[in-house]
């Protein structure tokens, strides 16, 4: 379903030349994968008990659980201040919350785990967003504005390769790669420089409207919101989309 001014969607089909996309919620489905009953973030977290264990530090299952919170605690500052995270942060913080020392080998161990161990499957795609992709590349000039955590860019690449959309895009900003997060008005100026684009022709899909529809509004990019109301600040008032759909899906009536 699509909620929109029928005003604003004429100018969209009208104006728009490049498409840019958040990957996660918008084109990978972001549900909890498991493998073997145990979820991926289980796995790290027994990981990084053996790790540690490998070097005399003895630690429990509740120890472990809180470095990892407060690791994810790390994240949330850096993304509240539009300033890019990773493993290397991640694991830096759980370690020093533990009072542990490891040497750098074991620290990069941990690292390369935390950031492929969802190399264990193919990231799902969201329904429709594959025919979607091949369809608009067709037509448009494509590009991905995607913060990353715990997974990089060169492994979410990877599994965009993996589905067979990888050459679909003729720009890909990952936030490791680029020192900011979203709504950092850097990484949608060095997506539309990658697309030759402007703000004028330029739209934004994603679906948070505090990191993607507030980062293409600044600019004066399009905007497009996958509804999603119940998840994380979405419920806020600001930030409006120009359009709102129930999935990238929708963006097929728009578009094409």
């Amino acid at each position: 379903m699509i909620t929109a001014n029928s005003e604003i969607v004429r100018d969209i089909r009208h104006n728009v030349k490049a498409i840019t996309f958040d990957l996660w919620g918008t084109l990978f489905d972001d549900t909890p994968v498991q493998i073997q009953s145990v979820g991926f973030k289980q796995m790290r977290k027994d990981y990084f008990g053996k790790i540690v264990g490998q070097y005399g530090y003895e630690i429990d299952n509740e120890s472990v659980d809180s470095a990892y919170a407060h690791a994810r605690e790390v994240f949330d500052q850096h993304w509240k201040k539009q300033m890019a995270f990773d493993a290397k942060l991640g694991i830096n913080a759980m370690l020093a919350y533990l009072r542990i020392d490891l040497p750098i080998n074991a620290r990069n161990e941990l690292i390369i785990y935390f950031e492929e161990i969802v190399n264990e499957v193919l990231i799902r795609l969201v329904e429709g967003a594959k025919e979607l992709i091949i369809d608009l590349h067709k037509k448009y000039k494509i590009g991905l504005i995607s913060d990353t955590a715990w997974t990089p860019g060169r492994v979410l690449e990877h599994h965009l390769d993996g589905h067979g959309i990888r050459h679909c895009f003729d720009s890909l900003i990952f936030s490791d790669q680029n020192g900011y997060c979203k709504p950092a008005s850097f990484l949608f100026k060095k997506a539309m420089a990658d697309l030759n684009s402007t703000p004028e022709t330029t739209l934004h899909v994603g679906d948070l409207k505090f990191t993607d529809i507030r980062g293409a509004n600044q600019i004066g990019c399009y905007s497009a919101w996958i509804h999603r109301p119940n998840f994380l600040e979405n419920g806020e008032a600001q930030d409006e989309p120009d359009i709102t759909i129930d999935s990238v899906a929708d963006l097929r009536e728009v578009l094409l």
